[in-house]
C-alpha cells in the first residue's frame, strides 16, 4: 500500500477573501463539501486536489485543497457562475491576485500560484490562514466573553494594532492605498500572526514602485474598472473618500486606521449611524474622537485621545503625515504604560520590603533604628517609582513621624546645635531685660535719694556684670553652661541688693520672677534651667532669711494698724515713695510681658515650620 505523504487537515476556522460588489471580505465557513474529489492546475499529474467548500461570495467560491507537490494545504479560490466569462470580473479577480502577490510582506497573506482548470476558469491559490477577525474579538468583548478578555488583552490588541501599522505603511511604501481598512479585514492568529485582508478594492499609483518589480512581464495595476462612487465601508472610510475615492492618497488610510484605534479602544464605532445616509453625515461633520470620553470606565490613558483626534481628523492636512508617524505616536504610549507599570511594580515590591521591615518589630510606638531605617529607605523609593500611590505617601508620612526608639546621634549634635543658637537668643534677650532694670533702679535711685551707697553698689555692680557676661560670651564648646551660670550669681547679687530698697518680699520676688520668664524659655539648657533659677531665686530667700534669723535689721515694722518699710539703701520723701514703687513694679512687669512675648512669638514659628515639615 503506498503511503499517504499528506498531513491531517486541521479540524479549525479557517478564514479566507472573497469578492462582493465593492471589495473583498471575509466569508464565513460552508458546509458544504465535494463528494468527489476534483485535481485541477497546469502539469501531469494535476496539482491541487479540491475538497470542502469553505465559503462562497458574490463572484466566486474558496475551497480547501491539497498542494500535491509541496504537499500542504491551501486557499484555493475560483471564479463561480459566469465570472469567468464577464470580463470585468475576470480584471478584478486577476488584479488582486497580481497585486496580493507582489506585496510580499508577513502581514499580507502570500499568493502562491494564478492557474486555470481544464475549462478555462481562473483560480487563485493563497495561503491557508487560520486566525480571528478583529470584528469578532471586539464583538466577544463587547459581550463580556471572560475567555477572550483573557486571551486578547488591551496590550495585545495594540501590539497588533502596530503590526497592522507597519504593514500597510509597507504597503503605502509601494504606491498601494487600501482604501478598506476596518476590523473585518484585520485577523489575529492563534501564533502571534497578524493579516491585512482585502486588497481587492486597493489604489494604485502607476510609477510608485509597484511597476518596477513586474518589469513588463505582467499587465499594468490600473484602478477598478468599474468602481462605483462609494469605494470603503462606511463608519471607516475617510471624508474625502465619501466624495471620490480615485483622488485619495495615504491619508485616508490613516484616517481609516484611526476609526479602527477608536473601535478597539471603546469597543463602539465612531460613527454609529442607524443608517448608510447618517454615517456617511457624521463622518463628513465629524465627531469627538476622544476614547476616554465614549468610555470613560475602560480607563484608557489620556494620551489616546490627542492621537485618535489627530489620525481622524476631517481635513487630511490635519492628520498623521503617514501611517509610520501613527504607528510612532501609539507605540511611544505603550512604551510609556509599560514603564508605568513596572514602576507601579517595583513600588509595590518596596512597600511589601517595607511592612515586613515594620511588622519585624510589632509595630510599637517608637521605631527601631535598624528596622526604622531600612523601611524608610524601601518606602522612599516605593515613593518615588510611584509618586501617585497613596499606600506610599501614607507610609512615608507614618515613618518620618514615628519616633525613634533611639534618638540617632546626628538628631543630638543636632538638637544641641539648635539649643546653642536659643541660649544666644535668650542671652540676648536677658542682656535687654538686665539693661532695662538697671535703667529702672538707676533712675528710681537718682531721683529718690541714695541713702547708702555701699548697699546702692551691692545691687548695680554685679547687674553690670551680669550684662558684660551675656554681652562678651562666645559659643559654648563645653556641656557646662559657665557663662550662664556666671551670669546667674550676678543677678542673683542684684536680686539681693533690691531687697535693700523694699525689703526682701517686694521688689526682690519680681526680679526672681522677670528671670525665671526669660530663662525657663531657653530649652538649650536643659537641666541647668533650675541650677540658674535656683541661684537668682537665693538672691531673694537669703535676704529675706537673714532678716527673720535677726543677722541683719529688718526693713519692715509690723504693727496692729499697719507695715512700716524702713530701707536702708534710699530715703523715699513723701509720694516720692508710693510713685517710686509703683513705676518700678509696672517697668518690671512690662520688660517681662515684651520678653516672653518675644519668646512665645519664635515657639510659634518654630511649631509653625515642624507642621510644614510634617
Amino acid at each position: 500500500m503506498d503511503h499517504d505523504p499528506r498531513p491531517p487537515r486541521l479540524a479549525t476556522r479557517t478564514a479566507v477573501l472573497e469578492s462582493s460588489g465593492t471589495g473583498w471580505g471575509v466569508l464565513e465557513p460552508g458546509n458544504l463539501a465535494m463528494e468527489d474529489r476534483e485535481c485541477v492546475g497546469s502539469g501531469d499529474p494535476r496539482r491541487y486536489e479540491v475538497s470542502d467548500l469553505l465559503g462562497r461570495g458574490g463572484m466566486g467560491e474558496v475551497h480547501l485543497a491539497f498542494d500535491e507537490r509541496v504537499g500542504r494545504d491551501v486557499a484555493l479560490k475560483v471564479l463561480s457562475g459566469d465570472g469567468g466569462t464577464r470580463g470585468d470580473l475576470r480584471d478584478s479577480f486577476l488584479r488582486e491576485a497580481r497585486l496580493q502577490a507582489v506585496l510580499d510582506h508577513p502581514g499580507i497573506v502570500p499568493v502562491h500560484d494564478l492557474d486555470r482548470d481544464d475549462s478555462g476558469t481562473d483560480f487563485l491559490v493563497m495561503k491557508r490562514v487560520v486566525g480571528t477577525t478583529l470584528e469578532e474579538i471586539i464583538r466577544r468583548l463587547r459581550d463580556g466573553d471572560a475567555t477572550c478578555s483573557e486571551k486578547f488583552p488591551l496590550r495585545r490588541l495594540l501590539s497588533a494594532y502596530l503590526q497592522v501599522c507597519l504593514t500597510v505603511d509597507y504597503a503605502h511604501a509601494r504606491g498601494v492605498v487600501h482604501r478598506d481598512l476596518k476590523p473585518s479585514n484585520l485577523m489575529l492568529g492563534d501564533y502571534g500572526e497578524v493579516y491585512v485582508l482585502d486588497w481587492g478594492i486597493a489604489k494604485v499609483s502607476e510609477g510608485e514602485g509597484l511597476a518596477q518589480v513586474l518589469n513588463g512581464r505582467a499587465p499594468p495595476l490600473n484602478d477598478l474598472p468599474d468602481a462605483t462612487y462609494l469605494v470603503g465601508t462606511p463608519g471607516y472610510m475617510a471624508p474625502e473618500q465619501v466624495d471620490d475615492a480615485s483622488v485619495v492618497d495615504a491619508r485616508a488610510d490613516v484616517y481609516s486606521l484611526g476609526a479602527v484605534l477608536f473601535t478597539l479602544l471603546t469597543l463602539s464605532r465612531l460613527h454609529p449611524g442607524r443608517s448608510t445616509f447618517e454615517i456617511l453625515e457624521s463622518t463628513r461633520r465629524g465627531v469627538d474622537a476622544r476614547p476616554t470620553v465614549t468610555a470613560p470606565d475602560r480607563g484608557l490613558l489620556p494620551e489616546f485621545d490627542a492621537i485618535c483626534v489627530r489620525a481622524t481628523a476631517t481635513a487630511p492636512a490635519e492628520r498623521y503625515a503617514n501611517v509610520r508617524e501613527l504607528h510612532d505616536a501609539v507605540a511611544s504610549v505603550l512604551d510609556g504604560d509599560r514603564d508605568m507599570r513596572v514602576r507601579v511594580e517595583l513600588a509595590a515590591r518596596h512597600l511589601m520590603e517595607a511592612e515586613q521591615s515594620l511588622s519585624s518589630q510589632g509595630l510599637p510606638r517608637t521605631l527601631r533604628a535598624d528596622a526604622g531605617r531600612i523601611a524608610l529607605r524601601h518606602a522612599a523609593r516605593a515613593l518615588a517609582l510611584h509618586p501617585q500611590s497613596p499606600e506610599a505617601a501614607a507610609l512615608v508620612s507614618r515613618l518620618m513621624l514615628m519616633p525613634p526608639e533611639e534618638v540617632p546621634s546626628e538628631v543630638e549634635f543636632e538638637t544641641r546645635a539648635l539649643g546653642g543658637e536659643e541660649t544666644r537668643r535668650t542671652d540676648r534677650s536677658g542682656a535687654m531685660v538686665a539693661l532695662g532694670l538697671l535703667g529702672l533702679v538707676t533712675g528710681l535711685l537718682a531721683w529718690a535719694g541714695v541713702r547708702s551707697w555701699t548697699a546702692a553698689a551691692m545691687m548695680l555692680v554685679p547687674l553690670m556684670c551680669a550684662i558684660l557676661i551675656v554681652v562678651t560670651a562666645k559659643s559654648r564648646s563645653t556641656s557646662v553652661p559657665w557663662t550662664t551660670l556666671a551670669a546667674a550669681v550676678c543677678f542673683s547679687f542684684t536680686v539681693a541688693g533690691a531687697s535693700r530698697i523694699a525689703g526682701p518680699l517686694m521688689l526682690a520676688p519680681t526680679g526672681v520672677l522677670l528671670y525665671a520668664a526669660v530663662i525657663s524659655w531657653n530649652h538649650g539648657l536643659g537641666g541647668w534651667r533650675a541650677a540658674c533659677i535656683g541661684i537668682v531665686l537665693l538672691g531673694a530667700v537669703v535676704p529675706w532669711l537673714l532678716d527673720v534669723t535677726g543677722v541683719t535689721t529688718s526693713q519692715y515694722l509690723v504693727q496692729e494698724h499697719g507695715i512700716f518699710l524702713t530701707p536702708d539703701m534710699i530715703a523715699f520723701p513723701g509720694k516720692r515713695t508710693e510713685f517710686g514703687l509703683a513705676f518700678g513694679l509696672t517697668g518690671a512687669a512690662l520688660l517681662t510681658l515684651t520678653t516672653v512675648f518675644r519668646f512665645s512669638r519664635a515657639d510659634v514659628e518654630t511649631r509653625r515650620r515642624l507642621q510644614l515639615v510634617a
